[in-house]
């Protein structure tokens, strides 16, 4: 071997080393070049399975035009001669029709020098990149569609590469919210910075929760600051779909959506029903009012005290209703603290303590950890254990006891804080079992059936589920299923207290 032969060109050169090469996916041929610019074909190495048609071993001592189509002889020599007159390799890509299908091949050609340092031979290696345009081809398309459909809904497309710490934001992320990739970075933090404040712990919480583990999926709506300095409401859903060797998240991807007009239908529904609330209010008030002096004025006189008593159940009931109707109607920002799940439970069950006092019934609590802590909203938490011993109390027969416990779980590969509020009731029929949960379906009497409908709504708020069954042993339970934080939760200690 010369000196100014590199070991590749001499084998590639050699013809005993024909077939050296059966398992690569690459056409490895050298093409001579006689002084007097004459090419033929020295060696041609196909890969396995190469097929036929293209680039094969019977080509070796023929020039191009002796063995291929016309075209793409002239295409080859095209190649040949510009890298002969240019002294340099060349890398480009072009198709060629192999067994009468076009396919697209990636070629390089090498020249090679020999010890008077004329180029007197060129490697070539040639792969069949036609899958790959394909692919390519088809994921233009798809990414197409995919912007032509989130165009339609109105919804932007994020990807965060948690590893890299990178976040990528669609156009039509930025479109939806009148910004511009230069006013966002292209980081999390870059996002967060323009949340609500009062919603950003919401947030959070959220993506906490699932990257945690806890939350199959994370699902929050939020206000956003616009390119307009206006706040945008928007539902934001993404998932993980990718982790690293150790099993932690590493690629997040979710859509956002606009609901601006959504939310500010339902402030006008809310603003609606509370002037209704309020409306209502004031007469119920004055009718409760001439009811006591009725009662004042007549005592028990029997001629007056059936109308006395179905007047006021009557105002007890819209007064109820309306209060459930204010309920129902708050607005889904969380906003959750620590919270001592002994003291919320107690105070619910004092709450509760007239009604079990009618029914000659008690409360019992029950907890596995009494120092649970959790991140909720202890007003509606509250609202939602309340409204569960209510109905048990108001379904239990007297002597009976309602029984609240607590109990840390593992379902469905998360681990969970599990409630449950047992009764000694009938139980439910299957037809409230299917239907409890509908606004405005009730069985009891005086009921508003807006209690479960309101219990489910913020249980799921809180990354949770509430489920109804009836005991082995006779009687109603409902389980609520609460998402088990793996970073421990504390209250915040008042830094004046001793």
């Amino acid at each position: 071997m010369s000196a100014s032969e590199t070991p590749l060109a001499k084998l590639l050169a050699d013809q005993a080393y024909d077939g050296l090469f059966p398992n690569l996916y690459d056409w490895i041929y050298v093409m001579g070049v006689s002084e007097g610019g004459e090419l033929t074909f020295e060696t041609v190495n196909p890969p396995l399975g190469g097929g036929s048609g293209f680039l094969l071993p019977e080509f070796t001592g023929k020039t191009p035009s002796q063995c291929l189509p016309p075209d793409s002889a002239q295409l080859l020599m095209n190649h040949f001669g510009r890298v002969l007159a240019e002294e340099r390799p060349l890398l480009y890509e072009e198709e060629h029709v192999v067994e009468g299908r076009a396919r697209s091949f990636q070629t390089t050609l090498t020249p090679v020098r020999n010890k008077w340092s004329r180029i007197h031979r060129i490697a070539a290696v040639s792969r069949d990149i036609t899958a790959l345009k394909e692919a390519e081809a088809a994921l233009h398309a798809s990414e197409e569609r995919l912007n032509l459909a989130l165009e339609g809904t109105q919804q932007g497309l994020w990807d965060w590469n948690l590893v890299k710490g990178e976040v990528y934001r669609s156009p039509r992320w930025f479109s939806m919210l009148g910004l511009t990739p230069a006013g966002v970075p292209p980081t999390l933090e870059g996002g967060l910075a323009r949340i609500h404040p009062e919603d950003r712990l919401q947030v959070e919480g959220a993506m906490n929760a699932h990257l945690e583990g806890r939350q199959a999926t994370f699902q929050v709506e939020y206000r956003i600051l616009g390119g307009t300095t206006d706040w945008i409401w928007v539902f934001d859903a993404g998932k993980v779909v990718a982790w690293d060797d150790q099993g932690r998240p590493a690629r997040m991807t979710g859509m956002c959506t606009d609901i601006t007009e959504r939310r500010r239908a339902e402030e006008s529904l809310r603003a609606l029903v509370g002037g209704v609330v309020h409306e209502i209010r004031n007469p119920v008030y004055g009718i409760s009012i001439n009811l006591d002096a009725m009662e004042a004025t007549f005592g028990e006189e029997p001629r007056y005290m059936p109308f006395v008593a179905a007047l006021r159940e009557s105002a007890e009931r819209i007064s109820s209703l309306m209060n459930d109707l204010k309920d129902y109607g708050e607005p889904r920002t969380l906003n959750p603290e620590p919270c001592l799940l002994k003291a919320l439970l107690e105070e619910a069950a004092r709450s509760c303590e007239p009604q079990a006092a009618r029914h000659e019934c008690t409360l019992g609590i029950h907890l596995e950890n009494p120092h649970l802590v959790l991140p909720l909203n202890a007003r509606r938490m509250h609202q939602v254990f309340r409204n569960l011993m209510e109905n048990a109390l108001h379904h239990s027969p007297p002597g009976a006891e309602v029984a609240v416990r607590c109990r840390r779980d593992r379902r469905e590969d998360h681990e969970w804080w599990i409630f449950t509020v047992e009764d000694q009731g009938p139980g439910f029929a299957p037809e409230t079992q299917a239907r409890a949960f509908e606004p405005f379906f009730t069985r009891r009497k005086g009921g508003t059936g807006l209690g479960l409908s309101i219990v489910k709504r913020v249980v799921e708020e809180h990354g949770g589920s509430v489920e109804l069954g009836n005991r082995s042993g006779g009687g109603a339970i409902v389980t609520v299923k609460l998402p088990a934080p793996r970073k421990v939760a504390t209250l915040m200690q008042d830094p004046d207290h001793d």
